[in-house]
């Protein structure tokens, strides 16, 4: 297999069979677009193509919706006709009373199998990426609100999170709150065990983070604040502003926050997670997507509900319009402003200053958007029916058809387009074509349904692997063997069986929960051999190991990692004074294991 559209064809046949297509001019179409546009035809166009499908499901017609880059005839798409066949009628372009849900499911898999495959966009995007940012800060600059709306904004977070804000408030007017450090990158290029050692503590922290208690281990340490850098707010480390890989078409920007600043906001973050958690609240949770997914799902199939995403969403959210939210609990708002960071730099020296509230890479920008679309949301329901308060079964009845998770918005269909009127008027941009107020299909929080039937899709995350010890691309590449063996493409999978064995690895079948990575199965596993001990079935595989950096700590870095409140569990590590942060090599071995 030279190239990725031996896969895409080997899912075009796959697809052909489960939908009973026809697919020999399909097959030529993306042989003969692939030999003229490389593969930016598989990664870039054909995406394209499942996108215009989702804006034609919408409108429930072909006739409005263009197909860019893409033959048509009489007004009806000429490539995957079989499979739109199944969906609309060809004379009227119409959706047929009875569209096949499987044949929009093969049409999304054909178009975004490799629409999601993990690299680095050329410079030029990434340029255009980094211009973006900075024109989205220049955006939020320029925005006005009206006092009013900001009150009713404060007043409805106060009646619908006043519960779960005041119980967050009131640990933090206490100082019970209590930091961690996580494994990720930070602006100050700190890692592991490193973090716990740093004396940089910016002047404003001081109000609601008293070094004495985030830096020291005890009282007892108190002479090493006199090497404490404190700098003011024009001398502080500003977030460094950087693209990660995401896809070709498109750079992923995140800012690097200081690794004291994360600290942080760590500790706020640990307290939204504490009282926002499943169960705890009605309209978000943080540490779970399924209801987000079940409301989409029922919204495809009755219509009750819309899904609503927002393009470059924690990016937009102004530092006004959270202290509007947060404004009845300073304790939690002060600890919010002063551990974000208030400067930016850019790859190219630029230095900008922030009125947003902060970029993603902040620990505390999750909850507060969520908090802050969800009060968005009900605010714009509570004005469309005419209401001074949402009454508690009001409340009751909202709860069935809204939910929030980050930027994905579930709301009740009928007041969708005052919700997008009001979340444009506090500075959002609501994504036209992830969002679905009509027709059947709706998607959130990676689930997609089509009168509720799931359409999702697979996707290659990772480049096919070239040889044995290219270890990330090897357990991507199986892991999307299983989805799609899963999902009755064994076309595609076989592909990838092959890729593998040329390698000369081993891929038993395995059950899900098996330590040994290898295939799942229709049929059952077979012992190799049996424990020379224990008697129990063993089979050889794929073993995954990683190594963790060596990272020293000093003794009082030590105990303060040790002794931090609220630390009771044991480290699961016993080296973690030794090493600490994230892996920086993944390998594989070949090995003996359990199938189970």
């Amino acid at each position: 297999m030279k190239s990725l559209d031996s896969l895409i064809i080997a899912a075009l046949l796959d697809a052909g069979s489960l939908c009973r297509v026809v697919v020999d001019r399909d097959v030529k179409t993306v042989r003969d677009r692939f030999e003229d546009e490389g593969e930016s035809f598989l990664t870039i166009t054909l995406p394209r193509f499942a996108k215009s499908l989702e804006q034609a499901l919408a409108a429930e017609s072909l006739a409005s919706v263009r197909f860019p880059n893409f033959k048509s005839r009489r007004g009806y798409p000429c490539f995957l006709r079989g499979f739109l066949k199944l969906v609309f009628d060809e004379s009227t372009y119409q959706i047929r009373s009875d569209p096949d849900p499987a044949a929009i499911q093969a049409i999304r898999q054909i178009c975004l199998l490799a629409s999601k495959l993990f690299e680095v966009c050329d410079p030029r995007r990434q340029r255009r990426s980094f211009d973006a940012y900075v024109q989205t800060e220049e955006d939020v600059q320029d925005l006005w609100f009206n006092d009013r709306d900001l009150k009713d904004l404060r007043a409805v977070a106060t009646q619908v999170f006043g519960r779960q804000l005041a119980a967050i408030d009131s640990t933090i007017a206490r100082g019970d709150h209590y930091p961690t450090h996580g494994p990720g990158a930070t602006a100050d290029r700190l890692r592991g065990n490193a973090k716990y050692d740093s004396l940089y503590w910016p002047d404003r922290l001081e109000a609601f983070f008293p070094s004495a208690d985030f830096l020291l281990p005890g009282y007892s340490y108190f002479e090493r604040l006199r090497q404490c850098t404190a700098p003011q707010p024009r001398d502080e480390q500003p977030v460094r502003v950087i693209t990660v890989p995401k896809t070709a078409e498109k750079a992923r920007i995140i800012a690097m926050e200081p690794a004291t600043v994360q600290y942080a906001q760590q500790s706020v973050l640990r307290e939204f997670a504490t009282h926002f958690r499943s169960g705890r609240s009605e309209f978000i949770t943080l540490d779970s997507q399924d209801r987000n997914r079940q409301l989409a799902r029922i919204g495809s199939a009755d219509g009750s509900c819309s899904t609503i995403d927002l393009s470059d969403a924690s990016d937009r959210i102004s530092v006004d319009v959270v202290s509007a939210v947060f404004g009845n609990y300073p304790n939690l708002l002060g600890a919010l402003l002063t551990s974000r960071s208030t400067t930016a730099s850019l790859p190219d020296g630029r230095r900008v200053w922030l009125r947003k509230f902060a970029s993603m890479g902040s620990a505390t920008c999750f909850p507060v958007e969520s908090v802050v679309f969800a009060t968005i949301a009900l605010n714009a329901v509570r004005k469309e029916l005419g209401r001074s308060a949402l009454t508690p079964r009001l409340l009751r009845g909202l709860a069935k058809t809204t939910r929030v998770f980050g930027d994905d918005i579930i709301v009740p269909a009928r007041f969708t387009q005052r919700v997008l009127a009001d979340l444009v008027s506090f500075g959002m941009r609501p994504n036209p074509h992830k969002s679905f107020w009509t027709g059947r299909f709706r998607e959130s929080c990676g689930g997609d349904y089509f009168a509720g039937e799931d359409v999702g899709v697979f996707r290659l995350r990772q480049r096919l692997p070239r040889t044995r010890h290219d270890a990330k691309e090897v357990l991507a590449a199986i892991s999307f063997r299983n989805h799609a063996y899963q999902a009755g493409y064994w076309r595609v999978a076989r592909l990838i069986d092959e890729r593998v064995a040329k390698l000369r690895l081993p891929m038993p079948i395995v059950e899900p929960t098996s330590s040994v990575v290898g295939r799942v199965s229709v049929f059952s596993w077979r012992p190799q051999r049996h424990h020379p001990d224990y008697q129990s079935p063993l089979v050889k595989g794929i073993k995954v190991r990683t190594a963790v950096p060596v990272s020293r700590v000093s003794d009082s870095g030590a105990l303060l990692k040790c002794l931090l409140p609220g630390r009771f569990a044991p480290f699961a590590d016993v080296n973690h004074l030794t090493h600490g942060g994230r892996p920086d090599s993944v390998s594989t071995i070949v090995g003996w294991g359990s199938p189970f």
